[in-house]
């Protein structure tokens, strides 16, 4: 364990495949959702449809972003965790980076 930062090397490894793992899940079941949804444009007309599509492209878009925010969480816990032992790593820097890449999920999402 790190005197700077308190995380062990093997808490690290964790939260690296934990990230990754999420991410996984929230593509599959988008995915399975947007397969299942996927009759629905066909099926419909009008505003309804137009506003559908709108949200199906703002949850696609917000899933990259997310997806792209936790397997670089992902690798960063990783990389960090390899250097760990030749010194301790600014997690407070780490954190503040992967956060900025995820300004206001959904914030223009309205339904």
């Amino acid at each position: 364990m790190s005197d700077g930062s308190g995380v062990s090397i093997e808490q690290m490894g964790v939260f690296a495949v934990k990230a990754s793992n999420a991410a996984d899940q929230m593509e599959g079941a988008v995915t399975t959702l947007g397969t299942d949804l996927s009759q629905l444009p066909a099926e419909s007309r009008g505003a309804w449809i137009r506003k559908f599509q709108e949200v199906h492209a703002e949850v696609q878009l917000e899933l990259k972003v997310m997806n792209e925010a936790l397997r670089g969480t992902s690798a960063a816990s990783t990389g960090a965790s390899a250097a760990f032992e030749s010194g301790d790593i600014d997690q407070e820097q780490l954190a503040s980076s992967v956060g900025s890449q995820v300004p206001g999920l959904t914030r223009d999402l309205q339904v």
